[in-house]
């Protein structure tokens, strides 16, 4: 668990997070495909394409910020985003296995 100073940051971000998520998971892959656009193929396009894929991330963000004093509660969504990142080092980097 992270200390009560970090807490306490983190949940004042809590009202940014909540309403500019959309906006922060979009601004995120705008930066990561412009750095590495390669990456692109690992995504859904049609996620990407109807701001499903962002939506996620800001969420996911979100989420963490909100539960941070219960990150048990978000468990399930982080162990999905787990085995999808996995799976897609597995198939980039085949000798990890």
């Amino acid at each position: 668990m992270p200390d009560s100073k970090t807490i306490e940051i983190v949940q004042s971000t809590i009202p940014v997070l909540k309403e500019h998520s959309k906006q922060i998971g979009k601004r995120f892959y705008e930066l990561l495909f412009e750095k590495a656009p390669d990456l692109h193929n690992m995504f859904n396009r049609t996620n990407q394409k109807r701001i499903i894929q962002q939506e996620a991330l800001g969420y996911a963000v979100y989420a963490a910020g909100e539960h941070i004093t219960n990150l048990e509660a978000i468990k399930p969504v982080i162990e999905r985003i787990s085995r999808r990142r996995t799976i897609y080092m597995d198939v980039l980097q085949p000798s990890r296995k």
